[in-house]
Formats: C-alpha cells, sequence, structure tokens
C-alpha cells in the first residue's frame, strides 16, 4: 500500500520525484536503524527495540491520517484529492 501512495496522492507529473525521494530517506533511514539497532542491543537490550519496533505502525498511520487532507493544495492540483 505504502508503494502506491505517491500515485494516489500527487500528480502524474510528480510521482516520480515524490517516490525516489521516499526511497532515498527509506535508504538513509534503514542505515540509521542498521546502526542504532545494534547501539541500543549492545547498551540496553531489545526489549527498547521491540516496543519501539510495535509503535512504528501507529505512528504512520497516525501521519497518514492526520497530513493526508484536501487543502488549498488540492485545489491548486499539487496534490490530488482524496
Amino acid at each position: 500500500m505504502i508503494l502506491n501512495l505517491p500515485a494516489d496522492v500527487f500528480p502524474a507529473r510528480s510521482v516520480g520525484t515524490v517516490a525516489g525521494l521516499g526511497g532515498t530517506a527509506a535508504g538513509i533511514c534503514t542505515i540509521a536503524a542498521t546502526l542504532l539497532t545494534g547501539y541500543i542491543s549492545d547498551r540496553y537490550s531489545f526489549e527498547p527495540l521491540l516496543i519501539g519496533a510495535s509503535l512504528i505502525p501507529i505512528a504512520g498511520m497516525a501521519a497518514v491520517l492526520v497530513l493526508v487532507r484536501n487543502t488549498d493544495a488540492t485545489r491548486r492540483g499539487v496534490v490530488n484529492e482524496i
């Protein structure tokens, strides 16, 4: 579902750019998460990692529900109406 979100929200001329920026951010976050996983598990335990991993989907869904709205950008054609 998340891979199709740029095509649903942004106009056709912007989908490639948005998908590319999202892929870059995902790659950087993956590197950071890998480093932090090792650091946190060495210093503390895996418990904080499991708690954090269980909260990420909830935070992502809340972000989509809060941030994706029909606004002035929708009327100007920057994002598609949802």
